[in-house]
């Protein structure tokens, strides 16, 4: 297989030749600063890159590692959690990630107070762990799933429904858009419909 190199190949020069081709036969300059200077600089706010790495730093704490000893399928040791947060420190100055990921928790974690909230997933997403859903041990016995509705959304990933609509999306994805929109349709013509809980 292609992970399985030739005789003395060392796994890090394994990887190499993997993302090589990847990267149709060149070679990609892995460069920690030139990293950080791409995260601070205008095209990573173009792309949302930025954005979307201050919401790790800010709110979130997701990230995707490999630690050393852990059951990882990829090359432990070359991406650990210090990595992610040095990245957070450099970029954007912010060193008490902890910290403030449990602050963004005051929105319930597992057990979220809102109403008129649609928890979507798609089933081969692998941040779909993270998300309310129904099934969810954690989850079930805490959400009103009447004023909260959860759905999967067979076949997709990482919020597919969201991109632009092209003639190649799958059947599932646009029955997921007509339920979105459906269900959000319902809440604007019934303004008392799962209103505030409070009340």
């Amino acid at each position: 297989a292609l992970l399985e190199g030739g005789e003395g190949e060392e796994p890090l020069e394994s990887l190499a030749r993997v993302a090589k081709v990847q990267n149709g036969g060149e070679c990609k300059l892995v460069d920690w600063e030139g990293q950080i200077d791409m995260l601070k600089s205008l095209a990573a706010v173009a792309g949302g890159t930025r954005s979307w790495l201050y919401q790790t730093c800010n709110e979130f704490g997701f990230y995707q590692t490999c630690e050393e000893g852990s059951g990882c399928p990829y090359s432990q040791g070359y991406h650990p959690l210090d990595q992610d947060l040095e990245m957070c420190a450099s970029v954007f100055n912010i060193t008490n990630v902890q910290e403030r990921v449990a602050g963004t928790n005051v929105y319930g974690g597992w057990n979220p107070e809102g109403t008129r909230v649609l928890y979507v997933n798609g089933d081969v997403d692998p941040w779909s762990t993270l998300a309310v859903t129904k099934g969810n041990p954690a989850v079930d016995d805490n959400v009103d799933f009447e004023c909260t509705p959860a759905f999967w959304v067979e076949g997709a990933s990482h919020h597919f429904w969201t991109h632009e609509v092209l003639e190649t999306d799958g059947e599932e994805v646009d029955e997921a858009r007509t339920k979105i929109w459906s269900q959000v349709e319902e809440w604007i013509s019934n303004p008392d419909m799962c209103s505030d809980p409070s009340s």
